[in-house]
């Protein structure tokens, strides 16, 4: 895991850099300590089993292998179903392209939540 996100960190990088406009030098020494604390916690986090369903929105537009495969890559940490929907666009436009799939996501939590009030009766 920790070899996938850090090329993704590097490539990110190289983009800002050979942009025209850099980001304030206070975002950017931000964006460097939060990526050192991630990595931090990436290397000593030991997670759980999930005992539920998991529904994933994956931008259809990645650069990175690591979107193509989330039902495997989580499958060992969750006990339910995964589903996975592809949005067309890429990641860092997952926000502003909200109402591609804003619909399913409004079906993915009422369906959840729905679920949860049928098995809290019981």
């Amino acid at each position: 895991m920790v070899q996938m996100v850090l090329p993704v960190l590097v490539r990110r990088a190289l983009a800002l850099a050979s942009s025209s406009v850099l980001p304030p030098r206070r975002l950017l020494d931000f964006l460097v300590q939060s990526a050192h604390a991630n990595q931090f916690y990436l290397l000593n986090h030991v997670p759980d089993l999930f005992d539920g369903d998991m529904v994933i929105f994956s931008a259809a537009r990645s650069e990175d292998d690591y979107e193509s495969s989330h039902k495997q890559n989580w499958r060992p940490y969750v006990a339910g179903n995964i589903t996975v929907h592809s949005v067309d666009c890429s990641h860092n436009e997952m926000i502003v392209s909200l109402s591609k799939y804003s619909e399913q996501l409004k079906l993915s939590l009422e369906g959840a939540l729905t679920s949860r009030l049928h098995v809290d009766k019981f």
